[in-house]
C-alpha cells in the first residue's frame, strides 16, 4: 500500500503503456527477429537448448549470433506461460514497463515529480519504443539496464559513495544480452566522470571494479562454451557482430553517417526539438551535462557503425524524454494531480477505442505463410517434411515462422520431381501436382 501511495502518479501512464503495447498481443506475426528469438526460446523450453540455442536441424542448428540470455529468458517465460504469440510479446512488455519505472525513479531522485511524470508520459507516447516493444528483442533489455547503470552512477556522484556492485551487475547483464552493443554505458559514465570535479584515484578504482565485474559476468558465457567444447561459437559471434556488422556493415556499402539523426527526426521530432531547445545556452549545458553526454554518447559512436537499424539506438529515448520533460515543465505550469486525472480518462478512452476498433486484429505480416502453417499444423501432416521451393519466400522469415509455429525442420532448396513431403511454392502447379491449399500468392503441395 505504501508503494502504491508513493508511486500513484506512475500508475496511469504505466497502464496506458500496457494498453498500447499489449493490444491484441495474440495476433500472429511480428518482425522476423522477434520470431527468430521466439523459436530459440521455444526450443530452449521444450528441448533444453539453453547454452547453445537451436532453431532447427537444418537452419541455425547452433545459434551464435548473440549471447543466449534472450533465448534463456524467453524459454523461462514459455516454461511458465506456454508457447504462444502472447507469451512472446510479454517479454518486452516487462522490459518496457521496467524501463518506464526506472525513468520514473531516476527523475524522482535527480529532478522532481513533475519531470518524472512528464518523462514517462513522453516515453509512453514514443512511437519507436511502442514499436520495439511489440516483439521480443534485446534492445529494450539494454534500455532498462543502461538506465539502472546511470541511476547508480548518478547516485554515486550525489552521495560520494561509489555503488560499483549494482552498477557492475547491471552492466554485466546488459553485456550478456547484446555484448559489445552495451559498451556505450561505460563510455558515457567515463566521459561524464572525467569532465566532473569529483575525480579521485579511489573512485576511479571502484568504477573500474564495477566495469570489471560486468565483464566477469559476461565471461560466464564464453567460459561455459569453452568447457562444453563450443568455444568456436564465441569466435563466430565476435567476427559476426563486431567485425562484420560494426566495421564492415555486413557488406553494406551505402552506409549513411547521419542515418540515426534522420531516424530520430522522422520518428521522434517531438522529442528532438525540445532537447535542442534545452541545450541552447551554457547554463543548461552545465546543469544537465549528463543528459547531453547520455544522448551524444549513444548517437555519435553508433553513427560510425556501418550497419544501422532504428531499434539499435533505443537507449537514447529515455534521455530525450527526460530532456523534453524538463523543457515542458519549465515552460508551462500544471497541477500533477489534475494531469494524472486527465491521464486516467485518456487511458480509459483509448482502452475502449482499441477494444472496439483494434488496430492489429488482423494478421498483417507474413499472413500468407502463417495461414498455410496453421493449415498444416495438424496431426494429418505431422510426419510430413516441410520444404520451401527456393525463391518463393524470404529464407529467414520462413525458417523462423516454421520453427516457432510447428514441430518441423524448415528446409529451403530447389525442388526436383523426386521430392517427397509438403512443399510451399508460388507455382500454380508442381510436377503435375495441384495445390491442396492456397492462400493469396502461396500454394501448398503434397508430393508423395
Amino acid at each position: 500500500m505504501n508503494f502504491i501511495r508513493a508511486n500513484y502518479l506512475f500508475i496511469w501512464p504505466s497502464l496506458l503503456f500496457t494498453v498500447l503495447v499489449f493490444n491484441q498481443s495474440w495476433v500472429p506475426g511480428m518482425f522476423h527477429d522477434g520470431t527468430l528469438y521466439s523459436a530459440l526460446g521455444k526450443n530452449a523450453a521444450l528441448y533444453g537448448h539453453w547454452l547453445v540455442p537451436k532453431m532447427s536441424d537444418t537452419y541455425y542448428s547452433q545459434f551464435f549470433e548473440h549471447p543466449p540470455l534472450i533465448s534463456i529468458s524467453l524459454g523461462i517465460l514459455f516454461k511458465i506461460f506456454g508457447v504462444s504469440w502472447t507469451t512472446s510479446r510479454l517479454f518486452n512488455l516487462f522490459f518496457g514497463l521496467a524501463s518506464l519505472f526506472m525513468i520514473w525513479k531516476y527523475c524522482l531522485r535527480f529532478h522532481n515529480s513533475r519531470v518524472a511524470q512528464f518523462a514517462i508520459v513522453l516515453f509512453t507516447m514514443c512511437f519507436p519504443i511502442i514499436r520495439i516493444c511489440r516483439f521480443p528483442n534485446m534492445d529494450m533489455a539494454i534500455v532498462l539496464f543502461s538506465i539502472i547503470c546511470f541511476y547508480f552512477y548518478k547516485l554515486s556522484v550525489e552521495t560520494g559513495k561509489v555503488h560499483f556492485i549494482p552498477l557492475g551487475i547491471s552492466f554485466g547483464i546488459a553485456l550478456s544480452f547484446k555484448g559489445h552493443a552495451s559498451f556505450f554505458i561505460p563510455l558515457i559514465i567515463c566521459i561524464d566522470y572525467a569532465s566532473s570535479n569529483q575525480f579521485s584515484y579511489k573512485k576511479t578504482l571502484l568504477y573500474f571494479c564495477g566495469f570489471l565485474l560486468g565483464l566477469l559476468i559476461f565471461s560466464i558465457w564464453p567460459i561455459s562454451l569453452y568447457l562444453t567444447n563450443n568455444f568456436h561459437g564465441f569466435n563466430y559471434w565476435f567476427e559476426r557482430q563486431f567485425i562484420s556488422t560494426v566495421v564492415k556493415g555486413r557488406d553494406n556499402e551505402e552506409s549513411n553517417f547521419f542515418g540515426y539523426i534522420l531516424i530520430l527526426l522522422r520518428g521522434s521530432i517531438f522529442l528532438v526539438i525540445p532537447t535542442i531547445y534545452l541545450f541552447r545556452n551554457k547554463f543548461n549545458l552545465k546543469k544537465y551535462r549528463f543528459l547531453l553526454v547520455w544522448i551524444l554518447g549513444i548517437l555519435i559512436p553508433y553513427s560510425f557503425m556501418k550497419f544501422k537499424l532504428g531499434h539499435y539506438i533505443a537507449p537514447i529515448y529515455p534521455a530525450l524524454c527526460i530532456s523534453s520533460a524538463i523543457v515542458i515543465i519549465e515552460s508551462f505550469e500544471f497541477a500533477p494531480y489534475r494531469f494524472n486525472q486527465f491521464l486516467k480518462y485518456i487511458t480509459a478512452i483509448i482502452s475502449i477505442i482499441l477494444l472496439c476498433f483494434p488496430l492489429t486484429s488482423r494478421i498483417r505480416r507474413d499472413k500468407d505463410l502463417i495461414k498455410i502453417l496453421d493449415y498444416i499444423n495438424t496431426e494429418k501432416f505431422m510426419q510430413k517434411n516441410l520444404i520451401l521451393n527456393e525463391g518463393s519466400y524470404a529464407l529467414w522469415n520462413f525458417a523462423n515462422l516454421v520453427s516457432f509455429m510447428t514441430e518441423k525442420n524448415p528446409v529451403v532448396k530447389k525442388i526436383d520431381e523426386n521430392e517427397k513431403g509438403l512443399v510451399i511454392s508460388k507455382e500454380k502447379s508442381l510436377f503435375n501436382h495441384r495445390p491442396i491449399y492456397s492462400f493469396n500468392s502461396l500454394k501448398l503441395f503434397l508430393l508423395e
